[in-house]
């Protein structure tokens, strides 16, 4: 779906940013997104992640458009375990859109506040974008790499 904000975000990063601007007099009564605009966000960020995990697991996986991803996942293996989630996927809720294709287009702040109050610190003015080394971490936590 490619008008949906997927972006993957490092816990870290969130947890030292806000922690640093909750320590900032000036941020009282502010709002901040440590989310990067739409514009600053890579393209195909969960392409790219999917890739990475065939790599690092060694699994083949097969990209497919959205409905057919969607009708396999109707009509195959009742063990999957996304199979959970199927109501959100597929039960139309509003003017015959399902609650994830409700998520297109969301507005998503901008960071200016974000950025003017961290901008002492580059590390944290601007998200990481998901690498290699950031998805192996994440993995490794799960006991997966």
């Amino acid at each position: 779906m490619l008008h949906h904000s997927k972006t993957f975000i490092p816990v870290d990063y969130l947890v030292e940013g806000i922690i640093l601007i909750s320590q900032l007099h000036e941020s009282v009564g502010q709002t901040y997104n440590m989310v990067p605009e739409v514009g600053e966000q890579p393209v195909r960020e969960m392409t790219e992640m999917f890739r990475m995990l065939e790599k690092t697991i060694q699994v083949s996986l097969e990209e497919l458009p959205y409905e057919e991803w969607l009708n396999r996942l109707q009509v195959e293996d009742d063990d999957d375990p996304l199979r959970p989630l199927l109501p959100m996927f597929a039960e139309k809720v509003y003017d015959g859109r399902c609650q994830w294709e409700m998520y297109e287009n969301m507005p998503i702040s901008d960071t200016e506040n974000l950025r003017q109050y961290l901008q002492d610190v580059p590390e944290l003015a601007t998200c990481p974008f998901l690498d290699q080394d950031i998805f192996e971490k994440f993995l490794s936590s799960l006991g997966l790499a």
